[in-house]
């Protein structure tokens, strides 16, 4: 029982456990694919799959290939590239 719920929870598919909602590993784990990611962020999909090889991006990982991103680490990289506006003299 426990394996393949284990297992059901690494492909993806949903879960129903009694009293719960049903949810899949990413939304367990508050992950994004790079489309949900850049989304989240407000830039294109290809602006971050520039930025990943050059290590501007946030941090990934990466499952075969594809790239996932935690929400947490999203939520860190963008909170260090906030700049305050200038104060006028």
């Amino acid at each position: 029982m426990l394996l393949s719920i284990h297992l059901d929870c690494i492909s993806g598919s949903r879960l129903h456990l009694p009293g719960k909602t049903m949810r899949t590993y990413r939304e367990l784990h508050h992950e994004y694919t790079t489309g949900e990611a850049a989304h989240y962020l407000g830039i294109s999909r290809g602006h971050l799959e520039h930025m990943r090889p050059r290590g501007f991006g946030p941090v990934y990982s990466r499952r075969g290939r594809r790239c996932f991103y935690r929400v947490a680490d999203l939520d860190a990289w963008a909170a260090q590239r906030r700049w305050a506006p200038r104060q006028s003299k």
